[in-house]
C-alpha cells in the first residue's frame, strides 16, 4: 500500500466511524505532514522511513507528551494498514517514553538471557516486565559505580544500592523490587558468575504495617444503589459495573473484560476466566445485577459491534481497555468519601466479603466465591467482623485492671 493510499484510508476511517470534527481535522493535518515528509525527502514509502519521520517529531515535541501520543497513534495506524490492510476498532496505541537501558555489553547480554529464561518458564508478561524494570534499575546503579560485570559485584555495593535507591512510596514497593533483584542475583549464582551467598546481600524482609480493610458504610451503599435511577449514561454504566463488584465480587479487570458470551441469561449465571488467577469462576446472575446490565445495554450502551459488554462512549465505541475506567466510575457513585479512603471498585468487592462473613458464611465458601487462589486471602476481612472479634478478646485478670480505665 502506498503512503497516499494509507493516509486516505485513515481519513476515511475517521470520517465514517463517528469521530468528532476536531479529531478528523487533527488526523488530516498529521497525514499532510507525513505526505510532506516523503515529498521533501523524495523517498519511497517504507516502514523504516515512517519511523524516521516519527523520530523527527520526537525531537521536535520531546517535552509535549500529549502531542507525541497523537503522532505515535498515527504511526501505528500506518504500520497496521501496511501489515493487515485493516484498522482494528477500539485498539489503543500508547506512546511509550524512552527509558534508560544498560550500556555495558556484559550486563545487557546477561539481562536479556535472564528475561529469556523467565519467558521459557512461562512467567506472566507482567512478571517479566516488572523483573525488567527492577533489574534495569539495579544494573544502571552498578554502571554508575563502575561495576561493569558480575566479577565486580560485591556485597557492599548491594547494601549501598538499598540505602541510596529511593523512589518507593511504600515498604511493599521496596520489598517487591528487592525481591526481583534477589532472584536476578540468584540467577547469576546458578551461572557461577558471583559467589553462592551473594543473594543474601539483598534485603527483602521489611516490617510492613498491616492496615485494616476499608469497606463502604451504610451511607455510601445507599449512594451506590441510588444511581440505578440516573439518566446519565456514564453513571448508569458505572452502576452496572458496581453491581458486578458489590454483589458478585468481580475484580475491576474482569469487569472491563466481561463479554456477552460470559453472561447466560437462560441459566442466570456469569462465567468468567479470572485475569489474576487464570481460573474459571461461575457466579449467579442475581436480579439486581441482571437488571442493571440489561438497562445499560438497552438504553445507554452506544451502538457497537464490540464483543465486550462495557464500551467507550467515544468513537469508535470499542473496548474500555484498562481498569482505570472502574476507578473513575466509582468516584461518580460515591460522594461521601472520607479523606485518605481508598477508591475504586475493589472497595465494593471488600464490602461484599465482609458482609458475607458477618452473616456467618463459611470462610472456604467466601474465598471460593471471590475467586481467591488461597483460602488465607480471606484473613484480612476477619479483622472487621467486630461481633466475633469481641469473642476473641483476652481477660485482664492476669495483669489486673489498668489505671487508665479506672
Amino acid at each position: 500500500m502506498e503512503i497516499d493510499e494509507a493516509i486516505n484510508s485513515i481519513n476515511e476511517f475517521y470520517r465514517h466511524n463517528g469521530y468528532s470534527r476536531t479529531r478528523q481535522f487533527t488526523i488530516r493535518r498529521i497525514g499532510k505532514e507525513v505526505l510532506a515528509h516523503f515529498n521533501q525527502t523524495e523517498r519511497k514509502y517504507s516502514k523504516s522511513e515512517v519511523y524516521k519521520w516519527f523520530a523527527l517529531k520526537e525531537k521536535q515535541y520531546k517535552s509535549q507528551y500529549s502531542i507525541l501520543i497523537r503522532y505515535s497513534h498515527y504511526l501505528h495506524l500506518i504500520i497496521e494498514l501496511e501489515e493487515t490492510g485493516l484498522i482494528e476498532i477500539g485498539k489503543i496505541h500508547p506512546y511509550k517514553r524512552s527509558v534508560a537501558k544498560p550500556t555495558s555489553p556484559t550486563w545487557k547480554h546477561i539481562l536479556n538471557e535472564y528475561l529469556r529464561e523467565l519467558t521459557l518458564e512461562s512467567k506472566a508478561k507482567s512478571t517479566i516486565s516488572f523483573s525488567r524494570r527492577a533489574c534495569t534499575k539495579f544494573i544502571l546503579y552498578l554502571e554508575t559505580h563502575n561495576c561493569l560485570n558480575p566479577e565486580s559485584l560485591d556485597k557492599d555495593i548491594c547494601h549501598r544500592f538499598e540505602e541510596e535507591s529511593a523512589g518507593h512510596n511504600t515498604l511493599n514497593g521496596k520489598r517487591a523490587y528487592q525481591y526481583r533483584i534477589r532472584l536476578f542475583i540468584r540467577y547469576l549464582q546458578r551461572k557461577n558468575l558471583v559467589p553462592k551467598t551473594m543473594e543474601y546481600a539483598v534485603k527483602t524482609h521489611y516490617r510492613i504495617p498491616h492496615k485494616n480493610v476499608t469497606i463502604l458504610n451504610d451511607v455510601q451503599k445507599t449512594e451506590v444503589r441510588s444511581a440505578r435511577k440516573s439518566d446519565s449514561s456514564y453513571k448508569n454504566r458505572a452502576y452496572a459495573m458496581a453491581t458486578l463488584a458489590m454483589y458478585l465480587g468481580l475484580r475491576s479487570i474482569d469487569i472491563v473484560n466481561l463479554k456477552f458470551t460470559d453472561i447466560d441469561w437462560f441459566e442466570n449465571s456469569v462465567k468468567v476466566i479470572q485475569q489474576k488467577t487464570k481460573k474459571g469462576l461461575i457466579l449467579p446472575l442475581i436480579p439486581s445485577v441482571g437488571n442493571a446490565i440489561a438497562d445499560y445495554m438497552l438504553n445507554h450502551r452506544p451502538i457497537s459491534n464490540s464483543q465486550f459488554v462495557f464500551v467507550s462512549f467515544h468513537a469508535p465505541y470499542g473496548s474500555l481497555c484498562t481498569k482505570s475506567v472502574c476507578y473513575d466510575s466509582s468516584k461518580r457513585l460515591i460522594n461521601e468519601r472520607p479523606p485518605g479512603q481508598p477508591s475504586g471498585m475493589h472497595i465494593m468487592r471488600r464490602t461484599l466479603a465482609s458482609d458475607l462473613l458477618k452473616h456467618h458464611v463459611n470462610h472456604n465458601l467466601v474465598s471460593s466465591f471471590l475467586g481467591h487462589s488461597k483460602v488465607e486471602s480471606i484473613d484480612p476481612y476477619l479483622n472487621i467482623d467486630c461481633e466475633r472479634m469481641v469473642e476473641c478478646s483476652l481477660s485482664l485478670g492476669a495483669i489486673g485492671f489498668p489505671e487508665v480505665f479506672r
